[in-house]
């Protein structure tokens, strides 16, 4: 399993070698990652990346204060 962020999605998609990530059994993105590649970027996602809501929780709210919602 991964979880991606939308640099590694659009690097990936300018070299057209999304497939790379098809070596993982599943690929997860959050909603706001979802949201900067396919409208910012006007990407179209193949079906085995999987949108994901992340769980509220103490570690996710810590992150939150250093990171970007779409790293």
């Amino acid at each position: 399993m991964i979880i991606s962020d939308s640099t590694t999605l659009i690097i990936l998609s300018d070299l057209k070698r999304l497939d790379l990530l098809t070596i993982f059994d599943k690929v997860y993105i959050p909603q706001k990652v979802y949201e900067e590649v396919t409208f910012k970027n006007n990407m179209t996602l193949p079906e085995f990346i999987q949108i994901v809501k992340a769980p509220e929780n103490e570690l996710l709210s810590n992150l939150r204060r250093i990171l970007d919602e779409r790293e």
